[in-house]
């Protein structure tokens, strides 16, 4: 059987598509490598979503409705403030006292009282007393007591003042101060009818009526409103 000749290829043989010039194939190189940096460089921001705060807006302040009422105020609710630096300080170098004294008073801590009563129940009161130096923060409670109805109170040591200008307590002359140690008193409650009585007193069991007694009764009165 005749087969039909096959028909001669007109232009370039297979193996001349093999052997293109140098120079196309150097400019499809270079094409490829532009393409792949454009799409590295600024391709990657059209798939990456953008932060919320750049498209957020500006919305109008918030404003309070004009039919709300004032809650209501109740003055027995009121913590008084405590002025614990000038409890510290000591008598002879406090601030404006507490108290009804107010700035330009008579100078002393408080009242000036050495004890204190106020109507209530000697297991509430002692639990009131407690309550009133302990978040003072200006005493330590040591010890408690309930069936004495008693703390001992550890009292910081006041501080005192180096009257000497400072270039010689910078050279170290003049006499220094004395410095005064921390002390422990105790404080007891007792029921005088329908009162509840708070006395210093120290460790020996003596009263106490001088300004280590007005620094403790200064905070009684000055947290449970008794100023």
């Amino acid at each position: 059987m005749n087969r039909p000749s096959p028909l001669p290829l007109t232009g370039p043989s297979m193996i001349e598509y093999g052997r293109m010039p140098s120079n196309a194939a150097k400019r499809l190189v270079v094409l490829l490598l532009v393409a792949a940096t454009l799409l590295s460089v600024g391709g990657c921001s059209y798939f990456k979503k953008k932060d919320r705060y750049v498209q957020s807006g500006e919305i109008p302040a918030m404003r309070v409705p004009g039919d709300l009422d004032t809650p209501g105020y109740d003055p027995s609710l009121t913590v008084p403030a405590a002025n614990n630096q000038a409890l510290l300080a000591g008598a002879d170098l406090a601030p404006p006292p507490l108290g009804s004294a107010g700035p330009g008073g008579s100078g002393v801590l408080g009242t000036g009282r050495t004890s204190v009563s106020f109507p209530d129940t000697l297991d509430n009161g002692w639990r009131r007393v407690g309550q009133a130096i302990e978040r003072s923060g200006a005493f330590a409670i040591l010890e408690r007591d309930r069936e004495q109805a008693s703390y001992k109170v550890g009292l910081p040591a006041p501080i005192v003042r180096d009257p000497r200008p400072w270039w010689k307590r910078t050279l170290g002359w003049g006499e220094e101060p004395e410095q005064t140690t921390s002390s422990e008193v105790m404080v007891k409650l007792s029921e005088q009818g329908s009162q509840i009585r708070v006395d210093i007193y120290d460790l020996g069991g003596e009263l106490l009526i001088d300004d280590r007694a007005k620094r403790v009764i200064a905070i009684v009165e000055d947290r449970l409103g008794l100023g």
